[in-house]
């Protein structure tokens, strides 16, 4: 009997074919980010990354999405791979780059999905920006909760 990833968590799971994707550099006002799109005229989906990892973390969710119609896009913060460093008298605002990045892809509106480090900056740019979103997506972060039940869950640990 063949053993499959269910059958042993240790097997790793094969990164799926991915979808053709343009990379480049997105000259934006006070730096510059390396990303990734799928183009296409789906809804698009921006991809916030953790800070353990840059846009190339994205190789299992970008197929799904642009397969299932979506315009897939990743990009790297400051200081993260294909991206400028950002100097320390100027370390710039992170929803504040993504904006610009929004602005340079010329995208109206999106859906924004983010991991850890990525909700920070998820939840800056909807508090900053919701007529722009979709949808947002936080994975793995509390979102600075003060009060409540994730506060409470995040005391504990």
């Amino acid at each position: 009997m063949n053993e499959t990833h269910f059958d042993d968590p240790m097997i790793p799971v094969p990164i799926p074919e991915q979808v053709p994707a343009k990379e480049g550099m997105a000259e934006l006002p006070s730096t510059r980010l390396g990303y990734w799109d799928t183009g296409g005229a789906g809804e698009p989906i921006v991809l916030l990354h953790p800070a353990s990892g840059s846009a190339l973390i994205w190789l299992y969710q970008q197929p799904v999405f642009a397969r299932a119609g979506y315009r897939v896009i990743a990009y790297s913060r400051r200081n993260y791979y294909n991206s400028e460093l950002a100097p320390a008298n100027n370390p710039g605002t992170a929803s504040e780059d993504l904006q610009n990045l929004i602005e340079f892809l010329r995208l109206e509106r999106f859906h924004l999905v983010s991991s850890a480090a990525g909700g920070s900056v998820a939840a800056d740019y909807a508090l900053s920006h919701p007529e722009r979103l979709l949808s947002l997506t936080v994975s793995s972060n509390n979102l600075a909760a003060a009060n409540g039940y994730i506060a409470e869950a995040a005391a504990k640990i």
